[in-house]
């Protein structure tokens, strides 16, 4: 079983990375091929350690555009089979 991992980014520190790479290695040491977003925007090439100290975390990453990363995040949603959910993925845009 495929499951896409979905939770509120924006607006947490760190884009709530730790929370969704915790869900990421739960999941797959249950034996669940996953699809993180937070993965997915490592393998595009995000860098969390080149953002200054002071940035705002309710804003999209330099260099990341908000629609093209919910297209891509949709398809991949289109491949899994269930949804995870983090805890307050309800105050999430995306999610």
């Amino acid at each position: 079983m495929r499951i896409y991992i979905a939770g509120k980014m924006r607006g947490v520190q760190f884009y709530n990375f730790p929370a969704f790479h915790e869900a990421e290695q739960h999941l797959i040491s249950l034996g669940y091929e996953v699809v993180s977003p937070a993965r997915l925007d490592l393998e595009a090439g995000f860098m969390m350690s080149h953002l200054p100290d002071d940035h705002n975390w309710n804003e999209m990453p330099p260099g990341m555009d908000y629609e093209e990363t919910m297209a891509r995040d949709l398809a991949a949603l289109d491949t899994c089979d269930a949804i995870y959910m983090l805890r307050g993925w309800h105050t999430s845009q995306g999610a």
